[in-house]
């Protein structure tokens, strides 16, 4: 077992969104583009004799640390998938803001897939740790893989040209399916894309 491990988990904002369908199990079909911001999140994970975690930073207010914690779930099913116990102090350091449609909750259990495998040292192939991350959400493979274009329910991956992008919240928190809901009444998708010297800024 390592010593520590640090991961950073990146906000990512939808530069433009269209859904195409929906699947029978619920889950919305989307053609997205999306780009990872500097603003992210941090994991610093530590043995222990079991699994916690801690909450700390200026967004921390939003979250609880209760067993629906993606971060825990991150963590037990890795765990398990490797056979190893699942012991690990895990501190959170919340920037994102919750609700925000940035994708923070995604983000940390990504996060949380890499360093809690740096700190346990296990070394699964690529395939199945995206198939753990698409367990724990549709847009949490999207945030392991860290690239820009997603397409389907959030779990399929293309890569695109990167792009820099400002953020601003809503004051209310929104959920995703809330989104995606108003999303469907529109005849076609609206880009939200603006390019300036090769800059990508949210209208």
């Amino acid at each position: 077992m390592a010593g520590a491990a640090v991961r950073s988990a990146h906000a990512k904002v939808n530069l433009w969104l269209n859904v195409v369908g929906r699947r029978p199990d619920g889950y919305h079909l989307l053609d997205s583009l999306v780009a990872f911001v500097d603003l992210a999140d941090t994991l610093d994970v530590r043995p222990s004799d079991r699994l916690s975690l801690e909450l700390a930073g200026p967004q921390a207010a939003g979250l609880a640390a209760d067993p629906d914690n993606l971060v825990l779930k991150a963590a037990r099913l890795l765990a398990d998938r490797a056979g190893v116990a699942p012991r690990a102090t895990i501190r959170l350091g919340k920037h994102i803001p919750v609700a925000a449609g940035l994708g923070g909750g995604s983000a940390d259990a990504a996060a949380a897939l890499r360093a809690l495998g740096d700190l346990w040292r296990i070394a699964l192939p690529e395939e199945e740790l995206f198939d753990l991350a698409a367990s724990l959400g549709a847009d949490v493979p999207m945030c392991l893989a860290g690239r820009p274009y997603s397409a389907g329910v959030g779990n399929r991956r293309a890569p695109s040209a990167g792009a820099g992008a400002a953020a601003r919240r809503h004051p209310a928190g929104q959920s995703r399916h809330a989104v995606a809901h108003a999303r469907r009444f529109r005849s076609a998708p609206r880009p939200i894309l603006d390019r300036r010297a090769g800059d990508a800024a949210l209208a």
